[in-house]
């Protein structure tokens, strides 16, 4: 699905059908469903205003438009080659919607230099970077204005009650909705960005090199095609299939790994081309260890067509549908970022108002006014979730772990400790008979929230409705050893190890990349944080935790309900800890009252 500098060569229609979707119709209902769960309240009500329907429905509108046919009279006719394309568009085929579908076909036709009988509409799904390029750039071939940055882009200007760059025609910020839902979902299927140029004997070239040859290209993988399934299944569509477990919406898996996807501290004009690089990362592994050979029972004159060959296809796909799931919630958490950042919460917009609020034992914070319902609707939904696990006769514990980007440590980083943490002290005991709250994946507070808006909701979690911390087991404080087991570390050059880690995540984690760029975050300050300081004796919200659970144990000590018998256990670093030390309060961390 080349978008050369210049007009290339012309493709078949069966490039353009169904089958060459990124996501099918199921992923991008996915992406939109994460993004309806994660919007704050204004860019919610936003949602709901403008498009009637949620974000989850309108996720492939814009695959929709793909049937929308031209004739030979010139009119535009919205007309579906197969009733499988019609699944997800029901939607859409009132007759005031069909007629927004042939309206927007019809504008987005021929304003741009593109394929012969194939409307401009087509390209703005994806752009075709040359794999052996790390990151995505307008110099590259494969690149155009109108290609899915762009198109994301202009749907965003378009929201923000701008007109549309050309070449793009984008009637309402309705219209702009449904393109972005769907574009955001595309940038995030690793094919719609990085793409394969292969010459005649299957081996790799780069056209920013050689020189475009359009018998190099493949389409996007559509010219790929699979011989495990007797050559007949294009790789393209493989990859747009969604692993079964994933279903239709966003369930329990899916939220938590997007809640884990870390916000993009870049300009809202930056985010497309920022994440398009992020895609172009995942596109090497998509194509790593797969080697490729020319179809010679290939008959057409216009393209070539290769087929596929995998060192071992089933551990090929076991490691891509995973790497799916990851894209699938990166999509839908990067689309409510922007949304969110569109029409930011009234409280979002102007968080100085500060006020004194204190919790059932006595805990006070100087917090956010405009978070305080944020804030409920968080405590309401994951006393809920504890209840479930609950329910299910599971004892419950509770994570404590930094999770900022301060002081040498890496948001990004100390979640994924925290998931692997949860994992392995579930896996200890037992997954049928322990439950860990990862608080890295289950806080969605407003991005302007502060640590005391987030420790006034822990706060209360914690505490319980009877101040007992009665909902909790044990707490779980993360220490040296649970972040050495991250990075591998066997205590034999340890410092070094950490940091080549950095160099290797540095040139593949935009995040990262930004946070540097932002000196938020130095490669020695991140060495010296992970090798000498890492755990939650550093952390300001970690220290407050720790004296939450002193209380809460102090108070129990002098409850005839409970008694000593009955403290909540406290673990660090893996170990139990004695009384002597959990019955000691600390420093406080963001704990006081506004001055």
């Amino acid at each position: 699905m080349m978008i050369p500098k210049l007009a290339a060569a012309g493709f078949l229609l069966a490039v353009f059908n169904g089958d060459a979707y990124a996501w099918n119709y199921k992923g991008h209902e996915v992406v939109g469903a994460i993004a309806d769960e994660l919007l704050e309240p204004n860019a919610r009500q936003q949602v709901k205003t403008i498009l009637g329907i949620a974000l989850k429905v309108a996720g492939p509108w814009a695959d929709c438009a793909r049937s929308v046919a031209r004739f030979e009279d010139g009119t535009f006719q919205y007309a579906p080659s197969d009733p499988k394309y019609q699944i997800p568009c029901k939607s859409f085929e009132t007759a005031a919607e069909t007629a927004r579908l042939e309206d927007y076909v019809s504008r987005n036709w021929s304003n741009c230099v593109y394929q012969a009988k194939h409307g401009c509409n087509e390209a703005y799904h994806f752009t075709d970077v040359a794999i052996q390029h790390g990151e995505y750039s307008r110099s590259y071939e494969g690149t155009s204005e109108h290609d899915v940055v762009g198109a994301i882009n202009a749907a965003i200007a378009v929201l923000k009650g701008q007109p549309a760059p050309l070449p793009f025609s984008i009637r309402d910020k309705k219209e702009a909705l449904l393109l972005l839902t769907h574009f955001v979902g595309d940038l995030h299927q690793p094919l719609h960005v990085g793409a394969i140029y292969l010459d005649r004997s299957g081996q790799p070239v780069n056209p920013d090199l050689s020189g475009l040859d359009p018998f190099t290209e493949t389409a996007g993988g559509n010219f790929i095609k699979d011989v495990s399934k007797d050559g007949t299944e294009a790789f393209h569509s493989e990859w747009d299939e969604i692993p079964n477990d994933v279903g239709e919406g966003a369930n329990a898996d899916m939220i938590r790994r997007a809640r884990l996807v870390p916000p993009t501290t870049e300009p809202l004009g930056n985010l497309a081309v920022t994440w398009a690089s992020d895609s172009m990362q995942i596109s090497h592994k998509a194509f790593a260890g797969l080697t490729f050979t020319r179809d010679l029972t290939f008959t057409g004159t216009d393209h070539n067509q290769w087929l596929v060959h995998f060192p071992d296809r089933t551990a090929y796909w076991n490691s891509q549908n995973e790497l799916k799931r990851e894209q699938l919630a990166k999509g839908g958490a990067r689309l409510a970022q922007l949304l969110n950042t569109i029409w930011p919460s009234p409280a979002a917009a102007s968080p100085v108002e500060k006020g004194t609020a204190c919790t059932t034992i006595g805990v006070c914070y100087c917090i956010t006014a405009g978070h305080r319902d944020a804030i409920a609707a968080n405590v309401t939904h994951i006393r809920q979730l504890i209840a479930d696990q609950r329910a299910a006769g599971k004892a419950i514990g509770y994570l404590s772990i930094p999770l900022s980007t301060f002081g040498g440590s890496y948001m990004g980083v100390n979640r994924e400790v925290a998931q692997q943490t949860k994992d392995r002290i579930e896996q200890r005991f037992g997954s049928g008979s322990v439950w860990v709250l990862n608080t890295g994946a289950e806080a969605n507070l407003p991005s302007s929230a502060t640590g005391a808006d987030f420790m006034y909701m822990w706060t209360q979690i914690l505490e319980g409705r009877g101040g007992f911390g009665e909902d909790f087991d044990f707490f779980y404080f993360t220490g040296p050893a649970d972040f050495a087991r991250f990075f591998g570390l066997t205590g034999t050059g340890d410092a070094d190890k950490i940091s080549a880690y950095f160099d290797q995540r540095v040139a593949t984690d935009s995040e990262l990349m930004s946070a540097v760029a932002a000196r938020k975050v130095s490669k020695a300050g991140f060495r010296n944080y992970y090798a000498l300081r890492a755990s939650i004796a550093f952390s300001l919200g970690s220290h407050d935790e720790w004296n939450i659970s002193h209380i809460l144990n102090e108070r129990r000590r002098a409850s005839d309900q409970f008694g000593i018998g009955n403290q909540i256990a406290i673990m660090f670093d893996g170990h139990g800890v004695t009384p002597g030390n959990f019955e000691g309060a600390v420093a406080g961390g963001n704990v006081g009252r506004c001055n």
